[in-house]
């Protein structure tokens, strides 16, 4: 049975393509992917549910309200909306460097965010969130891999 809880994003997605290198963004070694909190990964989950199969871009905004959230976790919706905005607080400020393999001769190294864009709506409990362009294919591998 699959666990929401069991999700764990390998080193190796962080890798957009064969050439790409993933680097802790202070210290220049091998970032081995972050530690997602459980919220993060109900919204990761949800937000693929609602693209599963679909070309996305950095224009597309994901909705996700508490009552799907309700739906697929339990619990009551202001429990849920608080749970989705402390998710979207925390995907927001996640980044990841990397060189790009077109680029791996030079020393630039190009840093992004998971998410570009994030907005709330307390009144009718939403959120949206828009991916970054350069996670969008990461966000694709963890689709794989979950479903």
């Amino acid at each position: 049975m699959f666990s929401i809880e069991s999700i764990v994003i390998p080193p190796s997605i962080f890798n957009t393509n064969t050439d790409d290198q993933i680097f802790d963004n202070q210290v220049g070694v091998p970032d081995f992917g972050p530690e997602l909190e459980l919220c993060e990964k109900k919204l990761l989950y949800l937000a693929i549910q609602e693209i599963k199969g679909q070309v996305i871009s950095t224009d597309d905004r994901i909705f996700i309200d508490a009552s799907t959230f309700v739906k697929a976790f339990g619990g009551d919706h202001k429990s849920a909306y608080n749970e989705l905005t402390l998710a979207c607080s925390k995907l927001f400020e996640r980044e990841f460097v990397y060189r790009s393999g077109y680029n791996l001769d030079s020393s630039t190294l190009f840093r992004s965010r998971w998410v570009w864009q994030v907005a709330e709506n307390k009144n009718e409990q939403y959120i949206f969130i828009c991916f970054a362009v350069s996670f969008i294919p990461i966000l694709k591998k963890i689709e794989d891999m979950i479903f």
